[in-house]
């Protein structure tokens, strides 16, 4: 009888082992091979005035650098060439936080260089609001700056 229950403790510790062991290493190899955090890019197309979508994976990060960070990737543009960049190449964040719902974003100048069809400032920005109030439902408000000047004062 004494036999048979250590026989049992000893099976339990066994399966028990096994198991954190399994779990840690598939919690690891998550870790390790995390695509990040899937994100929609809005682009206007070159052929027609339809939109056109992207999705990329951004690395998950917290606070203000997530905005910073999804901001620098839509500056890039698209991948495809069939879409246009939302502002002229060459446009930088300078600066970028969120404050009780509202996103303050600062833009380099080079955003003021026209680019064809996307040229007017209005339909610019709409479409880049569009693309932050799609992947942060929690920003009620893109308040967005020239070098710290409003885009309308030029």
């Amino acid at each position: 009888m004494k036999m048979n229950k250590e026989l049992f403790s000893l099976k339990n510790i066994i399966i028990s082992a096994s198991l954190f062991l399994v779990f840690a290493l598939s919690l690891t190899v998550y870790l390790v091979k995390f695509p990040g955090v899937r994100k929609v890019f809005i682009f206007q197309s070159t052929d027609s005035s339809s939109l056109s979508i992207e999705r990329r994976y951004l690395p998950p990060l917290f606070g203000d650098k997530k905005f910073e960070n999804y901001v620098s990737e839509l500056l890039l543009g698209p991948v495809s060439e069939h879409c246009m960049p939302v502002f002229a190449q060459g446009t930088r964040v300078l600066s970028c936080f969120e404050r009780e719902g509202v996103l303050y974003i600062n833009l380099s100048q080079d955003m003021l260089v026209s680019k064809g069809p996307l040229s007017d400032f209005r339909k610019c920005i709409s479409l880049f609001e569009k693309n932050i109030y799609t992947n942060f439902p929690n920003i009620k408000k893109v308040e967005v700056f020239i070098e710290g000047h409003k885009p309308y004062e030029y």
